[in-house]
């Protein structure tokens, strides 16, 4: 999926990336709901619509060289999307993806 056509769908909303972005392994269908939810998210939490920010960029995941066990993300070429706002969304907890699912902002536990 190339991503230069969503990041410019909404003039309003800033946008920084680099020259030329790497195409998603992904298919709209799947992409657009959850970049709806974090533009909501950040303007549910009371950032002004005129400071946000979408944030792309290309990322290399590499085998460790320390010989430490790799958890997440796997090795690969990825494409790294956020939404910057200047809001408060709670606690600065850390959270790593091998972290058992709790509620929260954007992350959701299904059928409870």
């Amino acid at each position: 999926m190339r991503l230069d056509p969503i990041l410019r769908s909404r003039a309003y909303i800033k946008v920084e990336r680099p020259p030329e972005l790497w195409k998603a392994g992904t298919e709209d269908s799947r992409f657009l709901p959850l970049l709806g939810e974090a533009i909501a998210a950040a303007l549910a939490s009371g950032a002004p619509l005129r400071e946000l920010t979408r944030h792309a960029s290309d990322s290399v995941v590499e085998f460790p060289e320390d010989g430490d066990d790799l958890v997440a993300p796997q090795p690969a070429e990825y494409v790294a999307i956020t939404v910057r706002a200047p809001t408060d969304l709670g606690p600065d907890d850390k959270w790593h993806p091998t972290s058992p699912c709790r509620r929260g902002l954007l992350f959701t536990q299904f059928g409870e």
